[in-house]
């Protein structure tokens, strides 16, 4: 996948630090970004503590994960099936390992149950979703921070809080006016106005447009605003039958978990994160309602949609 082409939300790396400002500090200037960093205090708390680092070294990607634990009492690893999923092979993933929130130290997982319908696109029937079995020897200590699966009615829609890796540092408002400026200046030196029409409050910067990517080569704070990948970020949303609402998130947050607001699992999420500014800012985890071509792309996935086998032999991984 293209740097820039962020339609599902797995991200490759590097990375640079983070500024501390954000939605929850600073409201006022932070009013179009609305997400917060996971403080190094609420990192030791769940649901926070259930949420790790998914890394992908043969990708050289980042995802997000959760250690949920199951009714039979093992704690196991979920997260999204592109993350891991090896093109054109099915049923058949990358190795991963994974990071928690409370150390360095990294765990490698074995797959152990996934879709057999989904098929790496997303306007399909398949839902986007694996489950890892995490080393056995460590059961008591995942344990201790696991989550669990949410009792809400998933067709209510109800608050929500979406965590993850996302790359895109949280940007305040003259950031992202700063960069919308930028760019509106470069399509304007290319004679390239009639690409100019997005520029009104209500409409973003489109990540995957050519354009962009070209303008992107050339703005000097753009790793400034991405590679943001090791920091825990939150967005404070609503979720329900038709996916999220106001959750915001990038490339990195693939696989993570939408939490109700009592911290139990109610999602994992999947596609979003291609806008910088506007409505559309970031938002991810949106389903698109069906048309006479498609049958509308799921964007995230339901817990109650993650089926895991009674019994059962772990799947092949690559």
């Amino acid at each position: 996948m293209k740097k820039y082409a962020i339609s599902s939300l797995l991200f490759l790396m590097p990375y640079v630090a983070m500024a501390a400002d954000d939605h929850c500090t600073k409201p006022n200037e932070y009013t179009i970004d609305k997400r917060c960093y996971v403080t190094d205090e609420q990192k030791s708390q769940k649901p926070y503590n259930s949420v790790v680092q998914v890394i992908i070294p043969d990708k050289n990607g980042i995802c997000t994960g959760t250690i949920v634990k199951e009714k039979d009492g093992v704690p196991y690893l979920f997260t999204a099936q592109h993350c891991v999923w090896i093109y054109g092979k099915k049923g058949v993933f990358e190795d991963a390992k994974i990071k928690l929130e409370n150390g360095d130290t990294e765990y490698d997982v074995a797959p152990y149950a996934y879709d057999k319908v989904y098929n790496g696109s997303y306007i399909t029937y398949g839902r986007d979703w694996i489950v890892y079995k995490l080393p056995e020897d460590k059961k008591e200590d995942f344990l201790k921070i696991a989550t669990e699966r949410t009792n809400k009615n998933p067709n209510v829609k109800s608050e929500a809080r979406l965590v993850g890796y996302g790359d895109l540092k949280i940007m305040s408002d003259e950031e992202i006016m700063n960069l919308k400026n930028a760019y509106k200046n470069y399509l304007e030196n290319k004679g390239r106005p009639e690409e100019i029409d997005f520029m009104d409050e209500d409409s973003g910067i489109y990540m995957p447009a050519r354009s962009v990517v070209e303008f992107l080569g050339t703005y000097q704070g753009w790793k400034h605003l991405t590679n943001n990948y090791n920091v825990l970020k939150v967005s404070f949303c609503k979720y329900g039958p038709n996916g999220g609402e106001g959750c915001q998130g990038w490339g990195g947050n693939s696989g993570g978990p939408v939490f109700d607001n009592n911290g139990k699992i109610m999602a994992i999420a999947g596609r979003g994160g291609e806008f910088i500014g506007g409505t559309s800012h970031a938002a991810v985890i949106k389903d698109t309602q069906p048309t006479k071509d498609i049958k509308g792309m799921k964007a995230s996935i339901k817990i109650n949609d993650v089926k895991l086998p009674q019994t059962g032999k772990n799947i092949t991984a690559k």
